[in-house]
């Protein structure tokens, strides 16, 4: 039985992410299914691969088989490639790296953009709802805090007891108050880092 592990990581790069399984392949371990949680790897013999990451909305098994035997002929494998994944993980060995699932930087950039748009439209559009409690005041922010009445004004063991008993509600209130602003700012930086990653590859073609 081979050995197997779970590596929980985050990337806001492409790039970084495809260096670093070319670096856990030359350790030998190998990539047997991508993150949905975490990234999945199998132990082996040491390989120099070459990893790439392409970033696509496929709705069926169909479109998965065609896009994938695209890259076939040139040497790539695409690990564990299903429908409505989004993220599909090639690899090939380092002596064919010449070979290019992307036809120029431009296609290449674009994954980016597939990616902020897919990210923006799925994280988004959940949590509209939530909003829409706010502005009709069905969430009320002054509700979110210590609700005892009289607290502040209370001394000694009496609000000590009264305010470790409260603080564990308060902060899953907050938790849940403020999970929707939490999640926009995460959208927007990784949008951020999206569209500066683009308009860095755009930029490395015009210096060729």
């Amino acid at each position: 039985m081979k050995t197997t592990k779970i590596v929980y990581k985050i990337f806001f790069s492409f790039e970084k992410e495809e260096k670093w399984l070319e670096e856990m392949s030359s350790q030998g371990w190998h990539l047997v299914n991508p993150p949905g949680v975490g990234y999945r790897f199998e132990q082996g013999s040491p390989e120099d691969r070459i990893y790439k990451i392409d970033y696509r909305s496929l709705k069926n098994q169909d479109a998965v088989d065609e896009y994938v035997s695209l890259f076939e002929d040139s040497d790539w494998v695409c690990v564990n490639p299903y429908p409505k994944k989004n993220n599909y993980y090639f690899y090939t060995q380092s002596e064919n790296e010449m070979n290019h699932i992307f036809s120029d930087k431009v296609s290449k950039a674009q994954r980016y953009h597939r990616f902020a748009n897919m990210l923006t439209y799925s994280i988004v559009v959940p949590i509209l709802p939530l909003f829409a409690l706010y502005v009709s005041g069905a969430i009320k922010f002054n509700e979110i805090g210590y609700l005892t009445p009289g607290l502040w004004e209370m001394q000694g063991f009496e609000f000590v007891r009264h305010f470790l008993f409260e603080t564990p509600f308060v902060l899953m209130r907050l938790s849940c108050g403020l999970y929707p602003f939490l999640i926009l700012l995460l959208v927007l930086i990784f949008r951020i880092k999206a569209d500066q990653d683009y308009k860095k590859t755009l930029q490395q073609e015009e210096n060729e």
